[in-house]
């Protein structure tokens, strides 16, 4: 974890050996702590579409999320 003079946003990291420059998380991770140094993947069954998110979003009924730091679910055949 980084100082807490360089906390950022959630959703946002800053890369190793980097001390300023945040960064979004891409879209199929998340991050919901603020000053961390990566991004966590979505789980099974959950998804993010969109950069710089705190948390993933669960499938819904009918839906299916297969694989980890999935950007959108498929429909259950």
């Amino acid at each position: 974890q980084l100082p807490s003079a360089y906390w950022l946003m959630g959703g946002h990291y800053v890369g190793s050996g980097e001390t300023t420059i945040q960064k979004r998380c891409e879209p199929g991770t998340v991050q919901p702590a603020r000053g961390q140094l990566f991004c966590d993947d979505c789980e099974v069954g959950k998804y993010q579409p969109q950069p710089g998110m705190t948390n993933c979003t669960t499938a819904d009924l009918g839906f299916y999320v297969p694989l980890r730091a999935s950007r959108s679910s498929g429909l259950a055949l």
